[in-house]
């Protein structure tokens, strides 16, 4: 886990369905869970079902393979996805219950307890986005899954080379994305998959158009928004 948590478990539950992964079973995440509640009984971690008290629940945005048997799963929040303030302590990881779609499993779970961290949307000029990563053992990652909701695949866009414009005045390409606020995060795509990049400087003009601003042109990108 990025974050520090007192103990963050795969659960019992969990457990079970990594033995049948290993047998073969196909499985999905469905989602990733946050609360605001304490929990100090960290040994009894492994039992849990559920959060003790759940605020949010978070779509997974990526998952990619870590190990022959570890996957990292990333979800984000940001300020203007709650409304009420509240103390993020818990975090649970869920997957689609194999032997009953209209049902899930608590994969995994953890509490942060005292190390807890305030997140509220009431004051002004004060931003959250928070990157939530959690790596997860799963016994045979080639038979695991995310459950991807349409919401999420219409914050995504692919851009093409040619869709980056080479300013010969300043021999910096530019990509522009219009009348867009949120957070912006670009992904260099590969064979092998998508690259995080740093390379890239994002401006605003006087419009709000946003630009993205780079010294080389991609062969592919993504824009997560």
């Amino acid at each position: 886990m990025a974050e520090q948590y007192a103990s963050f478990v795969v659960t019992n539950a969990g457990r079970d369905i990594i033995a049948r992964i290993i047998a073969g079973l196909n499985i999905t995440f469905s989602r990733i869970a946050i609360g605001d509640s304490y929990d100090y009984d960290t040994e009894n971690f492994i039992n849990k079902t559920s959060l003790n008290n759940e605020v949010k629940s978070l779509s997974i945005s990526n998952m990619q393979i870590s190990s022959s048997n570890v996957v990292e799963l990333t979800a984000e929040f940001g300020k203007s996805d709650i409304e009420d303030a509240f103390w993020y302590r818990e975090i649970g990881i869920y997957i689609i219950d194999p032997d009953d779609e209209t049902n899930e499993i608590l994969f995994a779970y953890g509490n942060r307890n005292d190390a807890a961290e305030y997140i509220t949307p009431h004051i002004q000029n004060y931003a959250v986005l928070k990157n939530i990563k959690c790596f997860v053992s799963v016994g045979a990652s080639a038979n695991v899954n995310i459950l991807i909701s349409t919401s999420q695949t219409a914050n995504t866009i692919n851009f093409a080379s040619a869709d980056w414009i080479l300013d010969e005045a300043s021999d910096i390409y530019k990509l522009e994305l219009g009348n867009i606020l949120e957070s912006l995060k670009v992904f260099k795509t590969t064979e092998t998959g998508k690259i995080e990049t740093s390379i890239v400087d994002i401006t605003r003009d006087a419009s709000n158009n946003t630009i993205l601003k780079s010294l080389t042109a991609f062969d592919g990108c993504v824009v997560s928004i």
